[in-house]
């Protein structure tokens, strides 16, 4: 009985808020049928530059920011270029262009970088006897997986599988994980 009454309430308030945004569409539609169309009567001037007016010229010649250094900019500007079009003359004038050249400078120290290794634990391995394999019950970053020897999972490789320990690979590292005791 509860939800019927909650239904009887919300069936007219879902209405006006629909109807409102029918509305504003509908008399959105109707402003652009209505709005004033530009006269094509009017007539423009052509531009001319003025002569002897002095223009700014652009300033490149700083490093580019998104190459952190990485390369000198050589700026080789061209000439302007004028075109007419429709009765009005524009005036060209390209941004200059930039040649990069790789900049010489003598190679990074070799930082060793240290591998961030995912939270690995081994719980321990179920042995099939009929096929003579075993699966490792491991747990990598929180998510519970079973591996078999030498297959792999979020980049970690199990490489054999012991009753109380796991060799595994990571990013050409290895490690010897042990077995959680049990609780």
């Amino acid at each position: 009985m509860k939800n019927k009454r909650l239904a009887y309430v919300l069936l007219p308030v879902t209405v006006v808020i629909w109807g409102s945004i029918f509305f504003r569409v509908w008399s959105s539609l109707d402003q652009e049928a209505a709005s004033p169309q530009p006269s094509q009567s009017s007539a423009t001037l052509p531009v001319r530059p003025r002569e002897g007016a002095s223009t700014p010229k652009l300033q490149l010649n700083y490093p580019d920011p998104f190459l952190a250094g990485g390369y000198q900019t050589t700026v080789n500007p061209s000439a302007e270029q004028v075109s007419i079009s429709s009765g009005r003359a524009v005036v060209h004038t390209p941004i200059a262009f930039k040649v990069l050249h790789p900049v010489t400078s003598p190679p990074p120290q070799s930082i060793a970088s240290e591998i961030i290794w995912p939270r690995v634990e081994y719980l321990g391995a179920i042995e099939n006897q009929r096929k003579n394999t075993r699966v490792a019950m491991v747990v990598i970053n929180g998510g519970q997986y079973l591996l078999k020897e030498k297959s792999e999972q979020n980049g970690l490789r199990v490489e054999t599988i012991g009753q109380d320990s796991i060799k595994v690979r990571f990013q050409q590292q290895g490690r010897v994980i042990h077995r959680l005791a049990s609780k």
